[in-house]
């Protein structure tokens, strides 16, 4: 007599989030945001709108590196650029996915950093 686990038949439930279209920009979203600059540079542009030389000043990043991140997070569609006379503003990417996931991982994870101190 077999003590076996019986298996009911389970149905893949639909998730979109899990689609592999999803996936593969989720993943790309957390490589991304796996540099501390920018995630500082993610948390900076929160509601706000700055130029390179603003940015740099605010991450404390010489200029280069910082326009090397933020062409980066462009090129990832996670911010957003407009020129604005001789001025390139960065701001981030309004999309649902972007910023809701990216916002509230970036928020989480800082919340739980600084209560850690």
């Amino acid at each position: 007599m077999s003590m076996g686990v019986r298996r009911q038949n389970v149905k893949k439930k639909e998730d979109p989030i899990c689609s592999p279209e999803a996936l593969k920009k989720l993943s790309s979203t957390f490589k991304v945001l796996g540099h501390p600059a920018r995630i500082k540079i993610f948390r900076v542009l929160d509601g706000k709108e700055y130029t390179v030389s603003e940015i740099q000043n605010l991450i404390g990043e010489v200029q280069p590196v910082t326009s090397q991140h933020l062409k980066i997070m462009a090129d990832h569609e996670l911010l957003l650029c407009r020129r604005n006379g001789t001025h390139v503003l960065y701001s981030q990417n309004a999309s649902e996915f972007n910023r809701k996931l990216s916002s509230h991982i970036v928020r989480e994870l800082m919340s739980e950093i600084t209560q850690d101190q």
